[in-house]
């Protein structure tokens, strides 16, 4: 048998109650990322990773940001180390900065897919560990 939502009132409010699955649908609102807001992250603030971090994707922000600062490090001269890329010399430190940018732009095209999954992934937290399903008695 399954019951209906039990009302819920806002603690301190005397104003009319609130179903449970109005707030649950308010929570996964709240959770939503928006593309325009990402690739504006993106963008601006380039390889660094900010828009992974927008996304909740840490553990590749944090490698995005790792690249790009030992790359960063290579070209202001920290890494003497030189290689050639296409017979060029190039610091091998300023090859992780090229590895970030490169994934930038692949973030760029994988946008909507990266923000669609970040979504589904909030709404998964925000509707609970029984993912929506309704309460039985």
């Amino acid at each position: 048998m399954t019951l209906p939502d039990p009302p819920i009132a806002p603690a301190g409010a005397s104003g009319p109650e609130v179903p449970y699955s109005a707030l649950r649908d308010i929570a996964a609102t709240r959770h939503r990322r928006s593309a325009a807001v990402a690739t504006a992250l993106l963008l601006v603030l380039g390889p660094m990773g900010f828009h992974r971090i927008y996304l909740r994707r840490y553990a590749s922000a944090m490698l995005m940001a790792v690249l790009f600062g030992f790359g960063l490090g290579g070209l202001l001269g920290m890494g003497q180390h030189t290689t050639t890329l296409f017979g060029w010399p190039l610091p091998a430190t300023s090859l992780s900065l090229w590895a970030a940018s490169l994934w930038g732009m692949i973030d760029l095209v994988r946008m909507p897919t990266l923000v669609a999954q970040a979504n589904a992934r909030g709404e998964r937290s925000a509707t609970g560990p029984q993912g929506g399903a309704e309460r039985s008695g």
